[in-house]
């Protein structure tokens, strides 16, 4: 199937997804708005309208290029996701802490997402979402890393941003 065929993610009332009697499935082949990704987000996602839950559940990769922090190199770094969240579709509670009904079975949780059950889910910042959070903290182009470039020494062990401190001695 060509990307031209895959219909973009769309915003999606959460009133019909509770309509349907199993999960909307979305193919994704496309850019993420706030990703700036080097090709565009190929995967699958999938959202399940659950009582006062919306199971969502997806896989998703890319590639995005990204700056070391030890040698300022630019590099390719692939980002992958498979994630699955419960998101609460009620208000959140005072107190933290949920018991959910599911089919017969209760869920104790704390859940830390919570959608207007008359609002809309969208898709595309849940995969947005899943893909940041794969994002290293630590910039690093990997062990063959050169590390930081090279400082024209002023003396045997003197980095040149110091220089202005050593003219303060006595």
């Amino acid at each position: 199937m060509s990307a031209s065929a895959i219909p973009p993610l769309r915003p999606m009332p959460i009133q019909e997804l509770k309509l349907l009697d199993q999960s909307h499935h979305w193919q994704i082949d496309q850019p993420i708005d706030g990703l700036d990704s080097l090709r565009p987000v190929r995967g699958k996602l999938s959202a399940r309208h659950r009582g006062n839950l919306l199971e969502v559940e997806g896989e998703m990769a890319t590639e995005i290029s990204l700056c070391c922090d030890r040698c300022l190199q630019q590099y390719n770094q692939p980002l992958r996701a498979k994630a699955s969240e419960v998101i609460s579709l009620e208000e959140p509670p005072l107190d933290g802490g949920e018991v959910f009904e599911l089919e017969g079975a209760s869920i104790d949780a704390a859940v830390s997402e919570h959608l207007d059950p008359r609002g809309n889910f969208d898709p595309e910042q849940w995969v947005y979402e899943q893909l940041s959070l794969q994002i290293p903290l630590v910039s690093n182009c990997g062990a063959a890393c050169p590390g930081p470039g090279a400082w024209e020494s002023v003396g045997p062990s003197q980095d040149p941003r110091w220089a202005a401190l050593g003219q303060l001695k006595p």
